[in-house]
């Protein structure tokens, strides 16, 4: 009885750490995926870092959030803005393999998924 029980709270344990994490959306949207997890929207776009950057801050001005600070490198970059609410919006970039730029973003502590999601369209329609 007692090895049952054990068998039974290892199996539980095992699925609550394998459904623990948050649900992964991929759509594809002219890039590699779009995910969101954990409160960050993540995509890899097929454009350099360069023209990343510069829709990113092009995006932001359309939507009216001002730019906090911003910064680039040959390597990555990222731009901070403030929206409404006053949380923190980061739009974070990083080269990766094939001149392709990893870009993430991210409304304040949680996430907010349609904010995120609609920075992103707006970053798109710029490249």
């Amino acid at each position: 009885m007692m090895a049952r029980t054990i068998s039974v709270m290892a199996s539980l344990l095992s699925l609550m750490v394998c459904v623990s994490g948050c649900a992964v959306a991929l759509v594809g949207a002219g890039a590699a995926g779009v995910g969101y997890v954990r409160g960050d929207l993540e995509v890899t776009l097929e454009d350099d870092i360069d023209a990343v950057y510069d829709a990113s801050l092009a995006a932001l001005g359309q939507l009216d959030l001002p730019v906090v600070s911003k910064e680039k490198d040959a390597l990555g970059g990222k731009v901070v803005s403030r929206n409404s609410e006053d949380k923190k919006v980061q739009v974070i970039l990083k080269r990766t393999e094939g001149n392709m730029t990893k870009l993430t973003v991210r409304i304040g502590v949680f996430g907010d998924e349609a904010q995120s999601r609609t920075i992103y369209e707006t970053i798109k329609d710029n490249l």
